[in-house]
């Protein structure tokens, strides 16, 4: 599937997007998080030379917000919210792996892969 596409069905939460799975099965969905975060990889390296495009700097910044978001919810003592399949032991990797993919697009910079070490390896790339 092509990058926008994913970047869109996130944004819409369309059933099988990695937001989806947060949003209506409160889901870490492994498989389409991956999904998300290199379909992020390729759009930061077509802006590269095309610029950056406003409605997927707001898709880009509302999918991300969300996701933050729903993990503060999950860690909150007070709120119901609760993720299944949350990679409580590695979160912060993902975590790291979605800032730089986020900052690559408005920066410019894309972080090679081998430079995430092993502890959480892409298996899409």
């Amino acid at each position: 599937m092509h990058s926008a596409k994913i970047l869109d069905n996130n944004y819409n939460s369309i059933e099988g997007s990695f937001i989806y799975y947060l949003h209506e099965e409160s889901k870490f969905d492994k498989v389409s998080f991956w999904k998300y975060y290199n379909c992020l990889r390729e759009i930061a390296l077509q802006s590269i030379n095309k610029g950056i495009d406003r409605d997927v700097s707001i898709k880009i910044n509302v999918t991300y917000r969300f996701i933050l978001e729903s993990i503060l919810y999950h860690f909150a003592p007070d709120d119901l919210y609760r993720i299944k399949n949350f990679p409580r032991k590695k979160y912060n990797l993902y975590l790291e792996r979605l800032r730089y993919a986020v900052d690559g697009y408005f920066s410019g910079y894309i972080m090679d892969e081998s430079a995430f070490g092993n502890e959480l390896k892409n298996p899409i790339a």
